[in-house]
């Protein structure tokens, strides 16, 4: 009967674990890069690799960390209720960090999607 135990126990935690991919950067992470002062270098030594990276039209650059995160709402395993609702969630948060020509922090914005 042990087994059996571990076994559900294994399989319930698989089946409420989410998937996330790419680069969290949180509120407090981004906080600690100042405007005017920063330059990109010390972001990518910080956060590395941006996920996505653009020009943009005054010469500076646009670097994008993009992380989304989804898994099983919990109404999902009441039957019945799971036919009628949606199911699973899945959320993106991208966090923009915006330079000039000369490789210095002038924005940085953050956009969180659900889908």
């Amino acid at each position: 009967m042990k087994p059996f135990a571990l076994t559900a126990a294994a399989i319930a935690a698989l089946a409420l674990a989410g998937c996330a991919s790419g680069t969290y950067v949180s509120k407090d992470s981004s906080a600690q890069f100042q405007k005017g002062t920063t330059t990109e270098q010390q972001v990518l030594a910080q956060l590395g690799e941006p996920d996505a990276k653009a020009e943009l039209i005054n010469g500076g650059r646009r670097d994008s960390y993009i992380y989304n995160s989804g898994g099983p709402n919990p109404i999902d395993y009441i039957p019945l209720i799971a036919l009628v609702t949606e199911s699973g969630y899945e959320h993106t948060t991208t966090v923009n960090f915006d330079f000039n020509a000369q490789g210095v922090l002038i924005d940085i914005s953050r956009f969180r999607e659900r889908s």
